[in-house]
């Protein structure tokens, strides 16, 4: 073997960090289908602000669109857990809110994107990944 223990490190390093991304995606998925099963109730709600987070001054704030939105008579207003570069929504638009009737806090809008886009792209890095690794070892490892 003329490429020394490079390979297998190599395969394992991108089949493994590969595997990671994977199961990352697949906790995604199940944490949103238990929060869609959770949320049974319905109302509308509106975007009434926005928050920000940059954790480093040189990068983009990242903009979490609050929701505000009326549960069981009582008022709740919950910043999204999904931030984006752009804002999403406009100040004032009104959504469609999916909340839990034993936990008004806990919420899902469907208009809310980026928690797929986010999904799909640690899936995808993740089969990209596994793939590489074991095409390396097919091909240079045997």
């Amino acid at each position: 073997m003329k490429y020394g223990s490079a390979v297998p490190v190599f395969v394992c390093l991108a089949c493994g960090v590969g595997l990671v991304f994977v199961c990352v995606a697949g906790l995604m998925l199940l944490t949103g289908r238990r929060r869609k099963r959770r949320c049974t109730n319905v109302t509308v709600g509106s975007v009434v602000d926005y928050a920000y987070t940059s954790y480093n001054p040189n990068s983009p704030r990242t903009w979490h669109a609050v929701f505000a939105y009326t549960a069981n008579g009582v008022q709740f207003r919950r910043a999204s857990s999904y931030g984006t570069t752009k804002r999403q929504f406009a100040v004032g638009q009104r959504v469609t809110v999916h909340y839990d009737p034993q936990d008004p806090n806990v919420f899902d809008i469907d208009e809310v994107r980026t928690g797929r886009a986010l999904r799909l792209i640690f899936l995808s890095v993740g089969l990209g990944l596994l793939v590489l690794g074991l095409a390396i070892w097919l091909c240079l490892g045997r």
